[in-house]
């Protein structure tokens, strides 16, 4: 957008006849009053909108952090709940101890193992709930990115905004048509040219995306949120390192450079969506099952056992899916953890069996696999995996140890 082409001329006459033309059209001159009026409304229009967003996006701030709270105090409940089973537990072994009689030790035992079933469940809960505060927290992250780059971009759009307001009102009070000479006037113009001409370069635009963001960002599920979040911020970038392999998921991003997952990731690889945590780790992975979604009979690991532990995997260990492969699950990093072979070949291989077996009736099963680690170790101490069929929904969990 320009006031006035640019003059150009070949000689000074001709110089001096333009700058004379200039100062005598009064009406094309004020012309360009209406023209900068109109580019002061719409930046003004813009910061509007741009303000408008940043209240949208303090709601969803105000509900995630609600989230976080409620995350907060399902943990402090899980784990007074946890402490009083294993006090339950201290408690039974005592009793253990100083009872004689056979059918009460019996008893007591049966108690003490659906004491520790329990423990193991809530400590299931308290993980996946630790892992629902976490993936709060890191769009939480996000939304203070998206704040302070919307608020960035108002105080460019206002300084262009208070910069225009001035050259308007020097337009009007000068009357460049009673200017006391052409040098005068000209400097007025190629001022007011330069100011809009910066403004077109700069091109500060607010991304498309962020219009639908804020409304979004309340209306569908956590994962969704955080998987928006990711992409709106541009987390999953290319990552580049010499001399490693990287590896694609199903929607083109990297999600492995050589043998590490990238981690804080969501993947999606035969369409199982997988996470990571913050030590490259599958935490959980979902999809729904098909017989038919048995990709090859052939198998072609992409990485060794070493490479899935990471050393700290133990001796008898299998590479575990955690989808099988007759049900689409790749041979690959993403879908495998170290697991005891006689778990993965007996329990875990029975409870796939009786998924196909299911498979035959209901064709499609929804399923939700977690991983619980303990600390930084890439081994993980147990599975829980949910499943749910004809609308029932259910729950099995397998360790990652033989028992004595």
């Amino acid at each position: 957008m320009t006031i006035m082409a640019r003059v150009k001329l070949d000689s000074v006459r001709a110089y001096q006849r333009a700058i004379s033309d200039i100062l005598s059209y009064d009406e094309r001159l004020n012309n360009a009053i209406p023209i900068m009026n109109d580019l002061y409304s719409s930046l003004s229009r813009k910061i509007k909108q741009l303000e408008s967003e940043l209240d949208k996006l303090t709601t969803a701030e105000k509900a995630i952090n609600v989230k976080i709270q409620n995350c907060k105090s399902e943990c402090e409940s899980l784990e007074a709940e946890i402490q009083r089973i294993k006090d339950n537990v201290d408690t039974l072994k005592d009793e253990l101890q100083n009872e004689d009689d056979s059918d009460l030790r019996h008893m007591i035992k049966l108690d003490i193992s659906g004491q520790k079933a329990e423990l193991f469940e809530k400590k299931s809960e308290l993980y996946a709930t630790r892992q629902r505060m976490n993936n709060c927290s890191a769009v939480h992250r996000d939304l203070r990115t998206v704040f302070s780059a919307i608020r960035n971009r108002i105080s460019i759009l206002s300084r262009y905004k208070e910069k225009i307001a001035k050259l308007t009102e020097d337009f009007r009070s000068e009357k460049l048509s009673s200017l006391q000479s052409s040098e005068l006037a000209l400097n007025a113009l190629t001022k007011i040219e330069t100011t809009v001409s910066e403004y077109n370069s700069a091109k500060v635009i607010v991304r498309s995306a962020s219009n639908s963001y804020a409304t979004q960002i309340l209306a569908k599920g956590l994962g969704e949120i955080a998987f928006m979040s990711k992409k709106f911020c541009d987390m999953q970038k290319k990552q580049e390192l010499d001399g490693q392999r990287q590896f694609f998921d199903d929607d083109g991003k990297v999600y492995r450079v050589g043998n590490e997952l990238v981690s804080n990731n969501c993947i999606k690889k035969n369409g199982i969506t997988f996470v990571t945590d913050n030590y490259g780790n599958t935490v959980t992975a979902e999809c729904k099952i098909r017989l038919d979604n048995k990709i090859s009979p052939d198998r072609h690991w992409d990485a060794k056992l070493v490479d899935i532990g990471k050393g700290d995997e133990k001796e008898g260990d299998d590479r575990g899916h955690i989808i099988a492969h007759r049900f689409g699950g790749p041979d690959s990093l993403v879908n495998a953890f170290p697991q005891n072979m006689t778990i993965n070949r007996g329990a875990y291989k029975d409870f796939e069996d009786y998924l196909a077996s299911q498979l035959e009736v209901y064709k499609e099963i929804p399923v939700s696999v977690s991983l619980i680690y303990r600390g930084e170790s890439h081994r993980p101490t147990g599975v829980v995996f949910m499943y749910e069929i004809d609308g029932e929904k259910r729950m099995r969990t397998f360790p990652n140890e033989q028992e004595e």
